[in-house]
């Protein structure tokens, strides 16, 4: 038995060794985590990293960009000037912008990854470099939330919604680009209006034009809101004698209704984040 059991021992000595080995020791990584300090989606992401730099015994810089293109670039050369061994991106700005950073980076031996938005051009350029994608194909998962708004909410030709997102930006602005497909393909009237970089970065700013758009057309049946670093939501409004200017309680959960209201939300975030777009759990099937 002793003889049988020895090489199982060693071996799993040896497994359990390699496994949690601290490969990173002695690198430094900088890592933009998107958004604000405190922000919602961008802590999630920072725990992440942090963690990664924990088991890998790396230092970690973090960065904030608020969501803001030109301050990712402009972190990115602040990034690059330091002679990292790594650096993570978000890819908002698109491979036009980033391209030609990137691709200089890489020159000087940094190894650069997009995690959140991808950057395939970069991507197919210094795969072998070790540029990677940590998220998902934006237009695919836009296309799936449509999908599943028009199943769950019945909504017919000639019904009206309201999709707010991001069309403007490389990459992201395809998730609303697919929503808005689905919808019109369906025969569906769509109310599009872009987000503004304002709001992108504070969501309250947003409320006087939810309210706005609701109160203008009374009949919108479906709100969708298509945005990355929040949480996507769907609410299916009923009419109301006025608009209510409150992100919060321009939500139809928050207010009588004559009808179920259906809510679909397609995130990883938490549900009952403050800042969060998207109805609380109690309210989805109300």
């Amino acid at each position: 038995m002793k003889r049988l059991l020895l090489p199982i021992v060693m071996s799993t000595v040896l497994f359990c060794g390699t496994a949690f080995a601290k490969t990173g020791e002695g690198m430094t990584i900088w890592f933009d985590t998107g958004g604000s300090a405190g922000d919602g989606y961008g802590t999630i992401v920072q725990n992440g990293a942090k963690a990664a730099a924990a088991d890998m015994g790396c230092e970690l810089r973090l960065i904030y960009s608020d969501w803001n293109p030109e301050t990712m670039l402009t972190n990115f050369r602040n990034a690059v000037a330091s002679r990292p061994d790594g650096i993570v991106v978000m890819g908002h700005p698109g491979d036009a912008a980033f391209g030609p950073l990137i691709d200089a980076a890489v020159k000087q031996g940094i190894v650069v990854t997009s995690v959140d938005t991808a950057l395939p051009g970069a991507q197919e350029r210094n795969r072998a470099k070790g540029f990677g994608y940590v998220g998902t194909d934006n237009y695919t998962q836009g296309e799936a939330l449509a999908q599943e708004v028009l199943r769950r909410t019945q909504l017919k030709k000639g019904d009206r919604a309201f999709v707010w997102g991001l069309k403007r930006i490389p990459d992201r602005g395809r998730r609303a680009q697919a929503i808005v497909e689905v919808l019109e393909k369906a025969g569906v009237t769509v109310d599009y209006q872009e987000i503004t970089p304002e709001i992108d970065k504070d969501p309250v700013l947003g409320a006087p034009v939810v309210a706005g758009q609701l109160g203008r057309h009374p009949d919108t049946s479906s709100w969708i809101t298509a945005r990355s670093r929040r949480r996507w939501a769907i609410t299916s409004r009923t009419r109301a004698s006025s608009p209510i200017p409150s992100m919060w309680r321009a939500s139809p959960c928050l207010r009588p209704r004559p009808r179920p209201l259906r809510t679909a939300t397609s995130s990883s975030f938490p549900r009952r984040s403050p800042t969060s777009w998207a109805t609380s759990a109690s309210c989805r099937r109300s």
